[in-house]
C-alpha cells in the first residue's frame, strides 16, 4: 500500500512503501521507484547501491527508522477509526432502541456515548503524534535528499 503526505511540501510529489523491510520512494502516481532503503540503512538507485558516508548512513537510518515508525502509527490510528466508526454506528441503534426504553434506555446510550467520546479523544491524540511524526520525517527526508546528490537528480 503506497501512501503520501500531501500536506507536507519536501513530500508532495512522492509516495512510499514499506515492503520486505524496505522503504520505497515512488514519483508520485507512478511506480517508478526513485530509491529505497533497507534495514542496514543502505540506500539504492536503480537497484543500485549508493555509496554513502557514515553521516550519510545515520541519516539514512534514522529516515527508516521514521518512516517505519509513521506507517505504524497511522496504521494503528486508522484501525482504530474503523472501530470507533463501528462503535457509533451501534450506538445511533442503542438510541433509536433506547426510545421506547425510557430513561433507563437513555442513560445507558449517554454512558456509550461518553466511552466513544473518549475513544475519539485518544485518537486525536495519536493523530497529533502522527503529525508530529510526519513532521521530522519530512525535514529528514530533505536532508536525505540534500546530502546525497544521487538521490536529489533522481527526483527531479
Amino acid at each position: 500500500m503506497k501512501i503520501y503526505f500531501e500536506n507536507c511540501s519536501s513530500l508532495k510529489n512522492v509516495e512510499f512503501e514499506i515492503l520486505d523491510g524496505r522503504v520505497q520512494v515512488f514519483k508520485k502516481d507512478s511506480n517508478k521507484i526513485l530509491f529505497e532503503i533497507n534495514d542496514k540503512a543502505e540506500i539504492f538507485v536503480n537497484l543500485e547501491k549508493v555509496e554513502i558516508t557514515e553521516s550519510q548512513k545515520e541519516i539514512s537510518q534514522k529516515y527508516y527508522e521514521l518512516a517505519n515508525k509513521a506507517f505504524e502509527a497511522g496504521k494503528g490510528i486508522g484501525k482504530e477509526g474503523i472501530l470507533v466508526g463501528k462503535d457509533g454506528l451501534k450506538l445511533a441503534f442503542s438510541a433509536i432502541k433506547s426510545i421506547f426504553q425510557g430513561e433507563e434506555g437513555e442513560a445507558r446510550v449517554e454512558a456509550e456515548a461518553k466511552a466513544i467520546e473518549e475513544k475519539a479523544q485518544n485518537l486525536e491524540s495519536g493523530a497529533t503524534e502522527l503529525e508530529s511524526l510526519v513532521e521530522e520525517f519530512s525535514k529528514i527526508h530533505s536532508i536525505l535528499i540534500n546530502e546525497i546528490d544521487e538521490l536529489s537528480v533522481n527526483l527531479f
